[in-house]
């Protein structure tokens, strides 16, 4: 017999087997009972926590033997057929892959055929929101009266995407994701069953890792089996997943918390290092953070935490540490940075630059505490900057814009014509942030190419006496930021945008046009 993964083995089967979805399952039963059942229902939820799983529940309910009921034999042909997913009666359609109006149109009319053997024809559509707009007008009026024996279920993870007629003619019910101690207690079934040893450390970073979904839960179970041979630690849980250990990053922490700027730089890269992503870490330290803030709450806020009793005791220690006004400083200053990441050229740099300003935060001055380099982890060269000038910030840069512009020209002139189209948008010493909008791709990319930038960063450090870099990145330019534009309208009347594209090469180049050509200006 072939291997079944977990995640398939143990499906639920029952109403009661279903996890962290009572207010629906509870529901679903009354309706059964009352003998109330709609047409067409709408299951919206997160990947992983049981929307085609209670579609198929439903449809057992429903097509039983003995059914209507709200607990399914298991044992009746309809029941087997069902659990295998090779009913005739119970359709599972992908609408990814089935969305064109020619695969309703065919839908519509087979529905009109009765149910071979069950009582009711049940079509259970996943990711419904797939479907072309032609699709569901093709839909739509089968779905407000189908014939008494035909029932829908669907599924979906972007209710948003649904047209408003679809909707209304639905009955929805709105799935959550599953909390790590539900996951836990599943989890926790399962290893007795397979006969697996597993630390329950190992097992709450296996339920934070499946972020509430029970699918990915069961999957990474699956995998840590295979990669630790019935023996699973937490550590294997980190190494599978390409993460950091929870030790390194509480020291991380702690050295950010304590003002260590070259130890918090050496966890860094120690971290990355390890394989976790940039993006990864800012979510991970923003988490760990909320649990700190948790801790500041006192013992309701603990009571929110799915953690051990060890993880606790940790936490509570670095908590008194730093005072709650300070962990809101730091989370906000990670959100900004989790914001800007994702146009971001270079993540690794933003978080670094990050590291420098949220230590800072912590301290109240612009000085940084440093600390003898450990022996267990590398740190970096770090180079001591010249006192900055007190006072600058975007809006005395953008004063001086024109001026950055004009001698970047000077130093090369197809680096002053790309920058030209970038505007000053955020300033946090010593990063300024360059945004260039959508369809300047080419702009931003020669501005940033590494010895353009090196320019780019001279000449503002040379105009504002300090090192200052840049970071450019890609979107909309708010309106209070775009200095070029109010540059263009006051010297130059409304035209289209080929025509500003030429009036910026002429000011650029110095240049005229004469005859239909252009010519060097004098």
């Amino acid at each position: 017999m072939s291997y079944l993964v977990l995640a398939r083995k143990w499906r639920p089967q029952t109403f009661k087997e279903l996890i962290g979805q009572g207010h629906i399952t509870h529901t679903l039963e009354n309706v059964i009972q009352q003998k109330r059942i709609a047409h067409a229902y709408l299951f919206v939820g997160p990947r992983g926590v049981g929307k085609t799983s209670l579609a198929r529940i439903m449809a057992k309910a429903l097509n039983c033997e003995k059914g209507p009921v709200i607990n399914p034999c298991q044992r009746c042909t309809s029941c087997r057929d069902i659990t295998e997913g090779k009913s005739l009666d119970v359709l599972e359609i992908d609408g990814a892959s089935n969305r064109g109006i020619d695969e309703i149109r065919q839908l519509r009319e087979n529905i009109k055929f009765n149910p071979f053997h069950s009582k009711f024809r049940i079509y259970i559509i996943d990711e419904v929101h797939m479907l072309t707009t032609e699709a569901f007008n093709a839909l739509l009026k089968t779905l407000e009266e189908p014939p008494p024996h035909v029932k829908f279920i669907f599924a979906t993870t972007a209710p948003h995407r649904l047209p408003a007629t679809i909707l209304s003619r639905c009955q929805r019910f709105n799935f959550r994701q599953i909390s790590v101690k539900e996951l836990v207690e599943q989890l926790n079934k399962i290893i007795k069953e397979e006969k697996i040893t597993i630390s329950d450390e190992a097992l709450h970073q296996i339920a934070r890792e499946a972020q509430g979904s029970m699918r990915d839960a069961e999957s990474i179970l699956d995998q840590l089996i295979a990669f630790g041979d019935k023996k699973i630690e937490e550590k294997d849980v980190f190494l599978l997943m390409g993460r950091a250990g929870k030790d390194v990053f509480f020291n991380f922490t702690e050295a950010v918390i304590t003002k260590d700027l070259p130890k918090s730089v050496g966890f860094f890269n120690q971290i990355i290092d390890q394989g976790e992503a940039p993006q990864q870490l800012l979510t991970d330290t923003l988490n760990h953070l909320r649990n700190l803030l948790f801790i500041k709450i006192g013992k309701e806020g603990e009571s929110q935490l799915d953690i051990t009793k060890e993880d606790l005791a940790a936490l509570k220690t670095q908590a008194s540490k730093i005072d709650e006004k300070k962990i809101m400083s730091l989370i906000d200053t990670l959100s900004s940075t989790n914001q800007d990441m994702r146009w971001a050229s270079s993540p690794r740099l933003l978080m670094e630059v990050m590291l420098i300003k949220i230590i800072r935060t912590i301290s109240g001055t612009d000085t940084v505490a440093a600390s003898p380099p450990t022996k267990d982890v590398p740190l970096p060269h770090v180079v001591s900057s010249p006192p900055r000038a007190d006072g600058l910030s975007l809006e005395k840069i953008k004063t001086q814009w024109a001026h950055v512009l004009e001698e970047v020209k000077k130093k090369k002139m197809t680096v002053g014509a790309c920058l030209i189209e970038g505007e000053p948008i955020k300033f946090h010493h010593p990063v300024l942030t360059i945004c260039f909008e959508d369809g300047f791709n080419f702009h931003r990319e020669v501005v940033e190419k590494m010895e353009n930038k090196k320019i780019v960063e001279k000449v503002l450090s040379n105009i504002f006496k300090q090192d200052l870099m840049i970071h450019c990145l890609t979107g909309e330019i708010p309106l209070h930021g775009a200095i070029s534009k109010k540059l263009n309208k006051t010297t130059q009347p409304t035209a289209s945008p080929h025509q500003n594209i030429i009036n910026k090469t002429l000011d650029l180049f110095h240049g005229k046009i004469k005859e239909g050509n252009f010519s060097k200006g004098k």
